[in-house]
């Protein structure tokens, strides 16, 4: 029955007002799911809130709990240090210090360890035969190193690995001698700092081949390394040629193997030992990272 009013009612009306009784019946509508979501809305902030709340009491309570734990142990470990010290008796040893009697042992011990082969390889030739003849002798008050323009054996660097790819010498043998070897160093200024390459002495203007083909990726200026140029041999190599005189080359050009790529200089930050620090300071990257160039290099 009522429906049948309904409808009686709806017909008795003009379409004007049919259309402003539809559109309100979907005002109506919209306002009551508005309703409806803005309460469910309500209902999971208060839970979410309930939920922050919580995880606050949580970490602070696992907060506590670490600290505690923390000073237990320190105090376990103060304990035990003690104890140890107070077991251990006070042991003194003299111990000869003379620059001379160290050498001399310490020789003697790498000759009887068979291991004078893999000494000699941390020095320069030079360096290590005045070592040699200056062990067992008086040593004299502020010596001054002097080093002789002369070429060096090349020390061998022993790897497992096979080579998949051969450098050349960026400088001739004879126009050379090794300087400084890839590894640690201590310098007088920045104390011990790791040497990423090999420092080739030689005299200013010597010329400095391009160690494989390649594709030059930087010729540039650098207040460290001076004139220096990068080239890119594969997806793998690099190599980098620092403190160089005068760049013959630019970005983009195609070099290969032995053309002239540079001269030797002294610029960029260097460490001099007496009135010419001129050297070529070479790199090999792998992948992006400093290796010894001496396991690649023919």
């Amino acid at each position: 029955m009522l429906y049948k009013q309904l409808f009686k009612q709806l017909h008795k009306l003009s379409q004007g007002q049919l259309y402003g009784f539809i559109f309100g019946l979907f005002v109506s509508s919209i306002l009551f799911l508005f309703i409806l979501e803005y309460r469910k809305f309500c209902a999971f902030s208060a839970e979410l809130l309930e939920l922050k709340e919580e995880y606050r009491v949580y970490t602070n309570t696992l907060k506590k709990t670490l600290e505690e734990e923390t000073l237990k142990s320190g105090q376990q470990l103060t304990d035990k240090k003690k104890k140890d010290e107070e077991l251990l008796e006070p042991i003194f040893m003299t111990v000869n210090r003379d620059t001379d009697y160290l050498l001399e042992n310490a020789l003697a011990f790498a000759k009887e360890q068979h291991l004078k082969e893999s000494v000699e390889r941390l020095y320069d030739v030079t360096e290590w035969e005045k070592m040699l003849l200056s062990a067992g002798k008086k040593r004299v008050k502020h010596p001054r190193k002097r080093f002789v323009a002369a070429p060096a054996r090349i020390p061998k660097v022993p790897s497992n690995e096979p080579k998949d790819f051969i450098f050349s010498w960026p400088i001739d043998r004879e126009n050379f001698w090794l300087s400084s070897l890839f590894g640690p160093r201590r310098t007088k200024k920045r104390g011990l700092r790791f040497h990423y390459g090999i420092d080739m002495a030689a005299h200013k203007g010597t010329p400095v081949k391009a160690a494989a083909s390649g594709i030059v990726l930087e010729s540039y200026w650098n207040s460290g390394y001076g004139n220096t140029i990068v080239v890119a041999h594969n997806r793998k190599y690099k190599t980098r040629y620092a403190h160089l005189h005068k760049r013959k080359v630019r970005v983009g050009q195609k070099v290969t193997r032995g053309e002239v790529i540079g001269i030797v200089g002294d610029t960029g930050l260097i460490i001099k030992k007496g009135h010419d620090g001129s050297h070529l300071h070479f790199e090999v990257y792998a992948f992006g990272r400093q290796i010894n160039p001496l396991s690649v290099l023919a």
